[in-house]
């Protein structure tokens, strides 16, 4: 008896002290870090101002750290890794680095605080205003330069190093300074491709998910969800390589002054044909858009893609989704899409509205829908989302939070990507045979673990891991008998009080049980009626507001 007190005891300890609450800090009082700083992820730092890694220094960010933006007296919350500096932000996929807002669960909005910037030395095609805000970032060049937003010189190193961030979250950044001039959630301007940029995710941003302003980074598993403007913007020169993009809409989110699209692309805003021209490279992209999720998008949603201002492009393996409007291409991007200097190969269109008017321009000798069905470009245009076969996503009925894009058996996008085009031939791309972000149905994905698709109700208060399901304070037991028939026992233990919500979907995503109720600490039993459900997979998701857990549930009649 002695002995199971002691467990018990030492269990309740480890329980107390993984949800304590962690020391707060703020990050530089300053707003400037001169000299290397490692952070500690016992510690939540208070980002309250714009804050500077200045040239030589480098900001070390251990894994499990969480940072907290806000907008202060002393400024906007903001960080911003100069010229000559580097950030370390490694984390792991059971640990990753978290950059949210400071306001308390069921507060927190788009533009909580502003983002993070990364600035290097790679080449652009002018000098550019850093938008968003007076920021002085131009040290190593132009020493004498005022703390004011001054124009950002052009770099010459393509191959400079500004770090590493990998297993990283960005939440409610975005702050707006101006229409049309907003810190996005990560923003990198002039970034060489020296730099490391993996594992990233982009949440309820209120202006791009990710926007590359001239230079030469790479990326890869990079997600954006819920954000309010374009998913990938790509100006000023930007020639980088992306792989493995995933990006989902909310149907209820877009910018208010003007139209937010899937990509959006310049050469820059002149516009002209300054080099190096803005000529990015992506393969195996999903993209849902807001057509998925509802029958009718906010307004302003534009297209799936839009390529303008002499921009060039090319997009391989990926897939276009549930957009009020598919592709657009304007300037000089539309002789250069018929000269065969944009190229879209190998992709898929669906569930989009598919009149003449939504693939622009709509007259003319240049005619983007038939330029996308021309013979050996190997493009589909579906009429529906769910023709792609989607695990879970559906025209209109999709849930934004169970949104995980694998794919059927049967779906056109298994076994027919291609990467024998000349610009995949570089060892950064992986090589694999299906079109978008994701696989066939099964096995780990790549985004299991570090990714958080309802991020307002996490706590993020002293957890030293922010996994997706690390803090949940029950336990769920796999129901038995499983496969059943009809009813089956789920088995849960509550380690604190706990209201939990029981939430069972079909394999097309949509509800067929709900259940919430009061449950104190202990070991309960709840039995489950499948009487009126056909056989099929069924999946119960149980969340206590803190963390979900998740049951696979056969049912065979």
């Amino acid at each position: 008896m002695k002995k199971q007190q002691f467990v018990l005891a030492l269990l309740v300890g480890l329980i107390t002290s993984a949800f304590a609450q962690k020391p707060t800090k703020t990050l530089s009082t300053s707003g400037e870090i001169t000299s290397n700083r490692t952070l500690s992820k016992d510690t939540i730092y208070i980002i309250d101002r714009p804050v500077y890694v200045r040239p030589g220094a480098k900001l070390t960010i251990p894994a499990g750290t969480i940072l907290k933006g806000k907008v202060s007296s002393a400024g906007i919350g903001t960080l911003i890794i100069d010229r000559g500096a580097q950030i370390d932000a490694q984390g792991t996929a059971t640990e990753p680095i978290v950059f949210t807002s400071a306001a308390a669960p069921g507060n927190r909005t788009t533009g909580d605080w502003a983002g993070i910037i990364i600035v290097g030395k790679a080449t652009m095609n002018k000098q550019i205003t850093i938008e968003g805000g007076n920021f002085n970032v131009d040290h190593d060049l132009n020493p004498s330069t005022p703390p004011s937003n001054s124009p950002l010189i052009p770099g010459s190193d393509d191959n400079d190093n500004s770090g590493i961030m990998r297993y990283v979250r960005i939440e409610y950044a975005g702050y707006p300074i101006a229409p049309n001039s907003e810190v996005n959630s990560l923003s990198c301007y002039g970034v060489g491709r020296g730099t490391t940029l993996e594992y990233i995710q982009s949440s309820y941003g209120n202006d791009d998910d990710f926007e590359f302003f001239g230079g030469t980074v790479d990326a890869k598993y990079l997600v954006g969800f819920a954000g309010v403007d374009d998913k990938i913007d790509t100006d000023f020169g930007y020639r980088g390589r992306l792989q493995f993009i995933y990006i989902v809409c909310d149907p209820s989110i877009a910018d208010a002054f003007g139209d937010s699209n899937g990509l959006e692309s310049d050469n820059n805003s002149a516009p002209d044909f300054a080099n190096p021209r803005t000529q990015p490279t992506i393969s195996n992209m999903t993209i849902v858009g807001p057509l998925a999720f509802s029958n009718t998008a906010n307004p302003k949603y534009g297209h799936a893609a839009r390529v303008r201002r002499n921009s060039l492009y090319y997009v391989y393996n990926s897939i276009f989704a549930g957009f009020p409007n598919e592709l657009r291409f304007e300037n000089g991007s539309i002789q250069a899409a018929d000269a065969d200097s944009i190229e879209f190969r190998n992709n898929i269109f669906a569930g989009h509205k598919n009149g003449a008017n939504t693939w622009l321009p709509n007259s003319g000798a240049f005619l983007p829908r038939s330029w996308v069905k021309e013979a050996g470009f190997n493009n589909d245009t579906l009429v529906t989302i769910n023709d792609v076969k989607f695990e879970n996503i559906v025209d209109h009925t999709s849930n934004l939070t169970n949104a995980i894009a694998t794919l059927k058996t049967g779906s056109p996008a298994l076994g027919t990507a291609s990467f024998s085009h000349t610009p995949l031939s570089s060892s950064f791309f992986t090589t694999v045979t299906y079109k978008g972000a994701f696989p066939a149905t099964g096995g780990a994905l790549w985004t299991d673990g570090w990714t958080e698709w309802n991020p307002q109700n996490r706590p993020y208060d002293g957890a030293t891991s922010v996994n997706d399901k690390s803090f949940a304070q029950f336990e769920l037991s796999q129901n038995m008998p499983n496969p059943f028939s009809t009813r089956t026992n789920v088995v849960f233990n509550v380690v604190k009080n706990s209201n939990l919500v029981f939430n069972v979907v079909d394999m097309m995503g949509r509800t067929v049980y709900q259940h919430q109720d009061n449950y104190a600490v202990g070991t309960h039993t709840m039995e489950f009626d499948a009487t009126n459900l056909p056989s099929g997979i069924y999946y119960m998701n149980v969340t206590d507001g803190l963390g979900v857990r998740t049951l696979k549930m056969v049912v065979t009649k």
